[in-house]
């Protein structure tokens, strides 16, 4: 599982990465806009896991 999470944040960080600099390069505010919007998706989703994580430490 620790692998998982390794692997999700490696993956993130190099997309948001990959976002900025692309905007720093162009100046193209769609780049910006990709960025908020992985972000709200990564925040959406760490908390959607940690909720079902902690519904399921809970009922044991």
């Amino acid at each position: 599982m620790l692998l998982f999470w390794r692997l999700w944040v490696l993956v993130i960080v190099l997309l948001f990465g990959w976002a900025l600099i692309n905007y720093a390069l162009t100046r193209n505010p769609l780049y910006l806009m990709r960025v908020k919007r992985l972000f709200r998706w990564t925040g959406g989703f760490g908390l959607l896991l940690t909720l079902f994580w902690l519904i399921a430490r809970w009922l044991r």
